[in-house]
């Protein structure tokens, strides 16, 4: 996860043009390195601002959805340093795999209000946890410095955590690119030009990240035309492997060959457990959150504001894309089976089981009608 500051300090020019614009080259930086390093990274990003801790983008291997909300970002307020990292840390369960490891990297470049010993104690916390900090340092660094040594210092376990100080007048991008933070992700290549770890051939995403998405986006259209000829190929050379498990249209079709009753039961309990599967996902993620964190406040908090993320991000487009949407479409599972040997759309046992589905989504769509 990714922390901004988007307080009122970020309005300075002490950093050309201004501290927030600085800030976001560094941001650019630690996205473009962190997401090469390893194809299976996923990054976050958050801001800090008191009272409004916003989770802009969740946990994504996606770097436009970074970079889109970068842009959206205005100074405005203070910092909470304390809380933002809370906040991160319940972010970073939502990975993809347990086997992840977990990083925040923090941009300061007002106040922290937070007192040392606060800090102290937060950093043995996430040691424990094994959860890393980076932190960049700047604009307020005479006051934060202090602080922020101690919290690395606390924080830090096996030289895993970094504290990087930028001087005012510093070059943003160079003071990120030679920086530890970046150089132990793309192994210890440092942030230089050259065809090093983490970067596409001879071109530096740092340097160029507009040649460099291009590019990347370029070989992931190419290596899906792969994926598709050669998924093709298979299909029209037959099935080679032996002992796989039959394809699910071949199985319900012999099924519904036998007994078209157990086949139309078959539908339903099939669009039932996806749709329990989903929710069940959505309410113990986080509910696992909740159970080891001591303030539920900003796990509520964490929750509305990846649930207002999500919202934005994904729109309609999710249930269009979503297979339980697809499963209780009473209408599809009709045309499915009318093309399966032996399966008599109009036998009263299948009208009557696809009833039952198209009864069930008009109850579900009045219950949430009365909701609102």
């Amino acid at each position: 996860m990714i922390l901004a500051d988007v307080s009122e300090f970020m309005r300075n020019g002490d950093y050309a043009p201004t501290r927030l614009e600085a800030q976001r080259e560094g941001i650019r930086q630690v996205l473009g390195v962190k997401t090469r390093a390893n194809p299976e990274s996923s990054v976050g990003l958050m801001t800090m601002e008191a009272g409004k801790l916003d989770v802009l983008a969740t946990l994504t291997t996606d770097d436009l959805k970074i970079l889109k909300q970068l842009h959206s970002m205005a100074a405005k307020g203070d910092i909470d340093f304390v809380n933002a990292l809370k906040v991160a840390k319940l972010a970073l369960k939502f990975r993809q795999s347990g086997n992840h490891r977990r990083r925040i990297v923090a941009f300061v470049g007002s106040p922290i209000q937070a007192d040392e010993k606060e800090l102290v104690k937060l950093g043995k916390k996430f040691a424990k946890d094994g959860i890393a900090v980076d932190v960049v340092n700047f604009g307020e660094d005479e006051a934060n410095t202090p602080k922020l040594e101690a919290f690395n210092k606390a924080v830090n376990k096996n030289e895993g955590s970094h504290l990087v100080t930028v001087p005012a007048g510093m070059d943003f991008g160079d003071a990120m690119r030679s920086s530890p933070i970046l150089a132990s992700a793309d192994g210890g290549g440092g942030g230089g030009g050259g065809g090093g770890g983490g970067f596409l051939g001879d071109v530096d995403p740092a340097m160029d990240p507009e040649l460099a998405m291009a590019l990347r986006v370029s070989m992931e259209e190419e290596r899906a035309k792969q994926a598709e000829r050669a998924a093709t190929a298979g299909g029209e050379g037959g099935s080679g492997e032996t002992g796989a498990a039959p394809a699910p249209d071949a199985a319900m079709s012999a099924m519904a060959a036998e007994d078209p009753e157990l086949a139309a039961a078959l539908a339903m309990s099939m669009a039932e457990m996806q749709q329990d599967s989903g929710n069940a996902a959505a309410e113990a993620e986080p509910a696992a959150a909740m159970d080891e964190e001591e303030d539920p406040e900003l796990a509520a908090a964490l929750a509305m504001s990846m649930a207002s993320s999500e919202a934005e991000a994904g729109g309609a487009g999710e249930s269009a894309e979503n297979p339980a949407a697809v499963l209780n479409n009473a209408d599809f599972l009709a045309d499915v089976m009318s093309g399966l040997d032996g399966v008599d759309v109009n036998d009263p046992a299948v009208q009557a089981a696809l009833a039952g589905i198209d009864a069930e989504k008009a109850d579900g769509e009045a219950k949430e009608g009365d909701g609102k």
